[in-house]
């Protein structure tokens, strides 16, 4: 339903010309000017909740929020103090979700994606996305290079064994040498 409501408010907008470039505002801004309740912005990063989860505490934060907070060393909630877990364990917060999505299609529908009824991703965790993708392609193209790197240093042993460790001739020529070019020997 809220999917439904989204799609048909942000096609009115569009049709009355209401609907606005998404580089002309800020869906965090946009909200709070159409009066967006202060619950549904999270108190760690003053954004509007994407993904709402609910701490042990009974406080709700957004997720990438409380997720940086407690990878940055937060030991406490941020709002009521009380200790955390070491291994804290937080639970969507469907209700909140909903309410923020509802609310959104009937006062604000240019912060919902049309595709998804989703509030719209805020710059940061675009870039926070880019980064984590950016990093991810790093460390992937690290590990296949050094995956690569092994093979080689592996098949470069190998055919080293298999030449008498001479680094020349043909494989299987018997000409043993004392293996200098190498260095490293496969004993065995």
């Amino acid at each position: 339903p809220a999917l439904a409501a989204a799609a048909t408010a942000t096609a009115a907008a569009m049709a009355s010309g209401e609907e606005e470039n998404l580089d002309d505002f800020d869906v965090e801004d946009l909200a709070r000017d159409r009066g967006a309740p202060s619950t549904f912005f999270c108190s760690i990063c003053m954004e509007v909740m994407r993904d709402p989860v609910l701490l042990p505490t009974g406080q709700t934060y957004e997720r990438r929020a409380i997720t940086a907070w407690l990878t940055g060393g937060g030991k406490t909630c941020p709002t009521t103090g009380q200790a955390l877990a070491k291994d804290v364990a937080f639970f969507p917060n469907m209700a909140m979700r909903q309410s923020i999505e509802e609310w959104a299609a009937t006062h604000c529908p240019q912060i919902l994606d049309p595709m998804t009824g989703k509030v719209r991703p805020s710059a940061e965790a675009l870039e926070a996305a880019a980064r984590a993708a950016a990093a991810s392609s790093r460390a992937a193209a690290l590990s296949s290079s050094r995956d690569v790197a092994g093979t080689t240093a592996a098949g470069r042993a190998a055919v080293a064994g298999s030449r008498g460790g001479n680094g020349g001739g043909t494989s299987g020529s018997g000409s043993g040498g004392g293996g200098s070019g190498s260095s490293s020997s496969g004993g065995g």
